[in-house]
């Protein structure tokens, strides 16, 4: 596709150029049929009741009008190529406009050969125009935008056509009103001959808003032989199959309109009742061919879609038909005649657009001309057979001979080119089921071979596929449903490639070797690396066979492809099944995308990547259709109202009706509070208090600030400055139970609900109903007026923990959290039937996200809890509520293994951990004692927060698909590509490489409140630097070896504090986090190793522990000297359960000063 797009402008549709090539091309064809039919009426004037003679005079001048494209096309096309054609258009239309002045002087002549002098000139005219035009149409427009462009172009074509013709009857109907005298005579035309000459000029000033185009062959010879450039075009044209039936399938086109054209103007011979039948007839035919053409444009979705074509062939068909037998209808004719029109569009426009996508750059001239000659050569062969047949046969049967041409070339198209009655069927079902988005289709070429390699979500990915594509791809596709009978013949027709692991290894070099001997050829084949359709939403580990398809075949490019959205369609696993689900939405959204390029010996787990990164874009597309999370959650309320939403264990659950009821009854409280402040502070414990607050103030296009209230005071000052926070929402039992001094106003929640007046509840009560029955348009609207609200507006302020310095402010949009919130629920799979149970506060960005806001956008149902450290009332609410979703961290996991009973939580279905570093043996010892596994994820704040995660495995029906990796936090979610760099160069690692771990995707935040340099030091180029030391395995899967800022440089080498850690905890067998390791100034080394640590229990000691991480093998200064080992009263941590690592190395440096 690239090849075609050689010049350097690309128009859009509304851009000068394409505006000014459509206006020139309207005003031309408006002249052409005006022009021709004005000299019909003067020529047939004296033959008005001999149908023998006047069909004649229509037949010659059809003649003569399409003559000079069988004598110049071939010179025409020359012209094109070698000079720019937006000067040929411009010299075409200035022709025209002095063929226009000449036609109003000789209709004042009258003489029959100065009229088919001038008939047979405008078609020369037209014969240069006609490739320029064309041509002009593919260079100004991108790829994408050609059939779109196209069915504008054809519409606006046939509607000047119309508008033309229109003019001329109308003009012959009122001439004797106008003139006063009963006959109608040439030399009475010159109002008409004025008005053409006016608009020529304006065709040829619109000509000038073109942009100047830079001739496409300008060395290219003239060559004084016209059949030899003409044979030369024919044999380009012959010898590309695709080519080829597009330019015979156009010219099968033009060979039917003139007949059905010709028809039309003999039925005031059908219905001699009925004034001006023709000029109504061709008003039908042209309002449905341009209606047609422009539905055929946009149903094309961005690409040259030839699935139409069979549909145009056989509506033409039957509409013809229907009017053979309908002559004594008005409305039967009229309608069937108007189906007949718009299919004509349907066939049309996807044969013109490929005809200027696939033509050579520099020959295009000369094949549009080359199409030109055919097909003008088809409407002189229609125009002798409508002669031969016109005083034989009557309109309606006319009509029936058209219908049977147009049947037999229907069945022509099915029987030899069946890979279009598979576009067809592909058409069909992709239109009806899906809505397809494509993006990076250029990075198909045009014509040769490649591989493109795609994730595999459902059952129907190869046809989605197929669909966002112009040309044929053979698909490797699992023999079991290849062989299904219902599936053979469609596999059979589409050149399926049969290959299963299970018939042994000769089974499979059999299908690599058809693979690629295909590619050989030149054609596109596509391989689902995966092997399987994904059971657990997210992207599996990729086989290693499609290498074997492309060694030695240099030329051959991978493409790296991938579906987006397919997930949760009926023919995905979301749900844990297939097909038996109600479709979500129909039709449904769906994307394909396709990534650059990459060669033929691309190394699997680059092409994985290649293919990640395509998915990341891809999820980029969704912003379109995205909204934001409360309104979100009020579609959600209103479709559920009755259904539980939200639970605390202060009070009674709520349903999502009454919870939306509630939040639109404080935001209107707080309404009369708040200033006009954007940010507005919230100190409300975990629970449904701070969901009401955060819901109302989002109503309200507020920005919602949850302050870290354990956090320091000079934090929490530090938090309300940087936000500029004057109000904050509270609660007064809260500030007084934290005992933490807030500055700034505080506006407590207890005084808001005295306030609530009796007109506020009335409003409230008589809302309920309206809520659930009004549209969502009119309820969003003008109601709760969230039309406006964005899902590019800012959502939440977030602050890092501030565990190695100043808290910084995170901006995170609403498209950044959405993202995220879809992300996490295509791996987790939560159901309405879900009940999660919610301990991390609100300001911890995975509290906020996926604790807060996924439960309210899936329809399920949350209870919370204000302290995570409190195990034994948690484990009791669980059991309680029979919880099913548990999000921790590893700090509070080991106080439910201390002091939860196993049946607490017995019905937890997915615990996930995350913040710290989760350890193999308090994992083990968590799924001993309660028989769930803990699964770990990783986020930072800075990225909405969650990157990846480890789920369950699937395992089931000989079918085995990874999800957990003990030891890593699992694979990054769907739409989020990480990648290892080099600390120093910042170049990619390989897999098992160590460096530093960098994201990217829709959920890195928009950056830092305030801190412009500070966003740009740990982004570029969309990619996030999480400061993180990682690997990444071939299979995708995360390891985080330890943190940038938790190093210790000794002696130039960098020692690892988490490793460290972890080894002491390993050798003492327990599963409380004992110590904690950081690193001091030293003069002679740089740094020094300390550990803070919790009474040891009392066989270890610090010489002991040292001489066992000896034994362990690890380096020496790796290894802390014991006098710096110190007892401390408690662990510091933040509020979120991460170690506080500032506060870590204060404590550190006043102990180990103490005792020097």
């Amino acid at each position: 596709m690239a090849q075609v797009q050689t010049t350097s402008i690309k128009s859009p549709l509304l851009g000068s150029g394409f505006l000014g090539i459509t206006i020139s091309q309207c005003f031309g064809a408006f002249n052409d049929n005006a022009f021709r039919f004005l000299i019909v009426f003067a020529l047939g004037t004296e033959h008005a009741n001999d149908t023998a003679k006047y069909a004649q005079i229509v037949t010659l001048t059809g003649i003569l009008l399409v003559l000079p494209f069988l004598l110049f096309s071939s010179f025409a096309g020359q012209i094109s190529d070698r000079y720019s054609k937006r000067s040929v258009c411009l010299w075409s239309k200035v022709a025209e406009l002095v063929l226009m002045v000449a036609g109003l002087f000789a209709f004042r002549w009258s003489h029959p050969m100065v009229f088919y002098a001038l008939v047979f000139l405008m078609g020369t005219q037209s014969t240069f125009f006609s490739p320029a035009k064309y041509g002009l149409l593919a260079e100004m427009l991108p790829a994408e935008k050609l059939s779109k462009g196209n069915g504008v172009f054809e519409m606006m074509h046939y509607l000047c056509i119309i508008f033309g013709m229109g003019f001329v009857v109308v003009f012959i109907a009122y001439l004797p009103s106008l003139t006063d005298e009963s006959l109608t005579r040439p030399d009475q035309f010159w109002p008409a001959s004025t008005v053409l000459i006016i608009f020529a000029l304006i065709g040829t000033l619109a000509v000038k808003g073109i942009p100047f185009l830079p001739a496409a062959s300008p060395d290219q010879e003239l060559m004084g032989n016209p059949v030899r450039e003409l044979l030369a075009n024919f044999r380009i044209i012959y010898q590309s199959r695709l080519l080829w039936f597009t330019v015979l399938g156009i010219a099968f086109f033009w060979f039917v309109g003139p007949l059905l054209q010709s028809t039309i103007l003999l039925y005031h011979s059908v219905w001699p009742e009925l004034e001006n039948a023709q000029g109504y007839l061709v008003l039908t035919v042209s309002i449905g061919i341009g209606l047609g053409s422009v539905c055929a444009g946009l149903l094309s979705g961005g690409k040259v879609e030839l699935g139409l074509v069979p549909i145009g062939s056989v509506g033409m068909f039957v509409g013809c038909f229907m009017v053979s037998f309908l002559e004594d209808s008005y409305l039967g004719t009229f309608v069937w005649l108007g189906v007949s029109s718009v299919c004509a569009g349907f066939f049309i426009v996807p044969l013109n657009s490929l005809l200027q996508y696939a033509a050579p750059p520099d020959k295009k001239g000369g094949i549009i001309a080359c199409s030109n000659f055919l097909s003008f050569t088809f409407m002189i062969i229609a125009q002798l057979v409508y002669y031969l047949l016109s005083t034989k046969i009557d309109p309606p049967t006319m009509f029936a001979f058209i219908g049977f041409v147009l049947l037999l070339a229907s069945v022509y198209i099915v029987w030899l080119l069946p890979d279009v009655l598979v576009r067809f069927v592909l058409w069909l079902v992709t239109h009806s089921l899906y809505r397809i988005r494509v993006s990076g289709r250029i990075h198909i070429p045009q014509d040769g071979a490649a591989l493109i390699v795609s994730n595999h979500v459902s059952w129907v990915d190869g046809i989605l596929i197929q669909a966002a594509v112009d040309r044929p791809i053979r698909f490797l596709v699992e023999s079991g449903y290849a062989h299904l009978p219902v599936l053979s013949q469609l596999a059979r027709l589409m050149k399926i490639i049969p290959i299963s692991s299970r018939s042994g290894p000769k089974e499979m070099l059999k299908a690599v070797r058809t693979a690629r001997d295909a590619l050989a050829t030149g054609e596109l084949v596509c391989v689902f690396a995966e092997g399987q359709i994904t059971r657990t939403g997210g992207l599996m580990p990729f086989r290693r066979g499609f290498q074997r398809m492309t060694k030695g075949l240099a030329s051959v490019p991978i493409v790296p492809a991938y579906l987006d959205h397919v997930w949760g369609s009926i023919f995905s696993f979301q749900g844990g099944r297939f097909l038996s689900k109600w479709p979500r939405q129909v039709p449904y959204p769906v994307s394909v995308a396709f990534g650059s390029s990459m060669p033929s010996n691309t190394v699997p787990w680059r092409v994985r990547q290649a293919v990640q990164e395509v998915g990341s874009k891809s999820v980029e597309l969704r912003k379109t259709r995205q909204i934001p999370l409360h309104r979100q959650f009020v579609r959600m309320a209103k479709a559920h109202p009755f259904r539980p939403c939200i639970a605390d264990s202060a009070g009674d659950g709520m349903s999502y009706g009454k919870t939306i009821v509630t939040a639109m009854i404080l935001k209107r409280s707080l309404r009369r509070r708040l200033g006009n402040h954007k940010m507005v502070g919230v100190v409300l414990p975990t629970g449904s208090g701070a969901v009401l607050a955060n819901i109302a103030m989002m109503m309200m296009k507020r920005v919602p600030v949850n302050i870290n209230y354990t956090a320091s005071l000079d934090a929490v000052e530090s938090v309300r400055q940087q936000c500029e926070i004057t109000q904050i929402v509270t609660s007064r039992k809260w500030i007084e139970k934290i005992e933490t001094e807030v500055k700034g106003e505080l506006v407590f929640l207890e005084d808001l609900e005295k306030k609530v007046t009796v007109v506020d509840r009335l409003r409230a009560a008589l809302m309920f109903w309206p809520f659930c029955l009004l549209p969502c348009y009119v309820l969003e609207s003008w109601v709760l007026r969230l039309r406006k609200h964005s899902i590019d507006d800012l959502a939440a302020v977030i602050f890092s923990s501030g565990s190695t310095g100043e808290p910084k402010g995170v901006m995170l949009s609403q498209h950044n959290i959405v993202s995220n919130v879809e992300a996490v629920v295509q791996v987790i799979d939560p159901r309405p039937r879900d009940v999660l149970i919610g301990t991390l506060p609100f300001f911890h960005s995975f509290g906020l996200t996926v604790t807060l806001w996924m439960p309210l956008l899936v329809g399920a149902r949350a209870v919370y809890h204000p302290n995570p450290l409190e195990a034994k009332e948690i484990g009791d609410l669980c059991r309680q509520h029979s919880g099913t979703l548990l999000i921790s961290t590893p700090t509070f996991l080991r106080n439910y293994l201390r002091r939860c009973t196993a049946q607490d939580f017995e019905s937890i279905r997915l615990l996930l951990c995350g913040a710290e570093k989760l350890p193999l043996h308090l994992e083990e010892a968590f799924e001993e004692k309660f028989g769930i596994r803990p699964y770990e994820g990783y986020g930072c704040t800075e990225l909405a927060p969650v990157v990846s995660t480890n789920i369950p495995d699937y395992e089931q029906g000989g079918i085995r698909q990874i999800g957990n990796k003990s030891g890593t936090v699992g694979h990054p979610l769907p739409g989020i590509v990480a990648r290892i760099v080099d600390r120093e160069t910042g170049e990619s690692l390989p897999p098992g490489a160590q460096g530093v771990l960098n994201v990217s995707g829709p959920n890195v935040m928009t950056g830092y409140l305030d801190q412009p340099e500070a966003t740009q030091a740990v982004i570029r180029d969309g990619w996030y630097n999480t400061g993180d030391i990682a690997t990444l395995d071939e299979d995708g899967f995360i390891t985080i070896t330890d943190r940038i800022n938790r190093f210790s440089k000794i002696a130039g080498e960098m020692i690892p504090h988490i490793q460290i850690e972890q080894t002491l905890h390993e050798i003492m067998s327990v599963h409380e986090q004992l110590c904690a390791v950081t690193g001091i100034t030293d003069e002679h080394k740089g740094e020094q190793l300390v550990v803070l640590h919790l009474p040891f229990p009392e066989e270890w000691d610090p010489t002991i522990l040292c001489r066992k991480m000896r034994e362990r093998g690890l380096p020496n200064l790796w290894i802390p000297m014991p006098r710096l080992f110190y007892a401390v009263d408690a662990i510091p941590v933040l509020g979120s359960g991460k170690l506080d690592i500032r506060r870590l190395r204060e404590i550190a440096t006043v102990m180990s000063a103490k005792t020097i």
